[in-house]
C-alpha cells in the first residue's frame, strides 16, 4: 500500500510540473490527431489510475495533457470536463465496493455522504457559471490563471 506521504509529494509535485509546463508554453511538437491509438489507451489508463488514486476527476491530468498536444485551452478544459464524468463513476463505484465491508460508515463504503451531498449541490449550481467565464477570459490568460491554480493546489498539499 502506498503511504499518504508518497502519495502527497507525488500528487504535489506532478502539479507543480504541470503548472510549469503550462506557464510557460511548453508544448509537444506532435498533434493530438498524430497519436496513436496505444498512446490514448496508455493515457486513459494513467489518467484513471491516477485520478483514482489520488481522488480527482482527470481534469488536473486531461486538460495539461490536450493543452501540451496543442489543443486550445478552452477546448482542453471543456474536453477535460466530458472525460471527468465517466472517470468519476468509475471512482464512485470502486470505493464503494473497496470499503463497502467497513463499519460506521455511511452504507456507500469510503464516500462521506455528506461532503457528498454538499459539494455536489454547490457544484451542480456553480458549474455553469465557471464555463460562462472561462469562455470570456482570454485563451492565454485563462491557461496562465490554470497554471497558477495547479502551481497553489500543489504547494497547498505539500503543507498537509
Amino acid at each position: 500500500m502506498m503511504s499518504f506521504d508518497f502519495m502527497r509529494l507525488f500528487f504535489a509535485g506532478f502539479e507543480i510540473t504541470v503548472a510549469a509546463i503550462l506557464y510557460f508554453g511548453l508544448s509537444s511538437s506532435a498533434h493530438l490527431d498524430k497519436l496513436s491509438r496505444w498512446v490514448w489507451l496508455l493515457v486513459g489508463y494513467l489518467i484513471g489510475l491516477v485520478s483514482a488514486i489520488v481522488g480527482i476527476g482527470g481534469g488536473t491530468l486531461t486538460t495539461p495533457f490536450l493543452t501540451y498536444n496543442k489543443v486550445n485551452i478552452k477546448n482542453a478544459i471543456a474536453t477535460s470536463a466530458a472525460v471527468g464524468l465517466p472517470i468519476a463513476i468509475a471512482g464512485v463505484f470502486g470505493f464503494i465496493i473497496a470499503g463497502w465491508h467497513l463499519e460506521n460508515t455511511s452504507g456507500l463504503g469510503f464516500i462521506d455522504t455528506q461532503a457528498l451531498l454538499s459539494i455536489v449541490t454547490m457544484s451542480v449550481i456553480f458549474t455553469p457559471l465557471g464555463a460562462k467565464v472561462s469562455h470570456q477570459i482570454d485563451g492565454k490568460k485563462l491557461k496562465k490563471f490554470f497554471a497558477l491554480f495547479l502551481a497553489v493546489l500543489g504547494v497547498l498539499v505539500l503543507s498537509f
